[in-house]
């Protein structure tokens, strides 16, 4: 059985606003893993740079990027934000709202793909709220 996904104009859209809320920000995709050193953890914690387990930080300014996000909420008529959304984890806490059945998974999968060409960023973490949905996302991941 061979799967054909039909592109839909507001899909790409979607992919589109998040990649726009970035816009200015440089390709980082010269670090992509770091191999371990094989020595002792108290040596290795010495050693040890994280530059290898993350994505480039972000080098646009909170400034710039609220300024993108506010051009793509007047684009989607949004009403607009007038500060960031900030968290004791992040800086910056954005949200992808869709409804039921308009596929936000291929639509995250597609903002996966397209973050990784644009800026580099190769690592990302994909949350839901139950066993039955990750295991969907899990299938849709396989046969894409």
């Amino acid at each position: 059985m061979k799967l054909k996904f039909k592109q839909q104009a507001y899909q790409t859209r979607a992919v589109e606003s998040v990649i726009d809320c970035f816009k200015g920000q440089p390709n980082s995709s010269g670090i992509t893993y770091r191999m371990d050193p094989g020595v002792t953890k108290t040596k290795q914690a010495k050693l040890f740079d994280d530059s290898g387990f993350k994505n480039a930080d972000i080098a646009l300014t909170e400034d710039q990027i609220l300024e993108n996000i506010q051009e793509v909420q007047r684009f989607q008529n949004l009403p607009q934000s007038g500060s960031l959304v900030q968290s004791k984890v992040s800086s910056i806490n954005l949200d992808v709202e869709m409804e039921t059945g308009t596929g936000k998974t291929y639509c995250y999968i597609k903002t996966i793909f397209e973050m990784n060409k644009q800026f580099g960023w190769s690592k990302f973490i994909i949350v839901v709220p139950s066993i039955a949905i990750r295991e969907g996302v899990y299938k849709s991941l396989e046969i894409t």
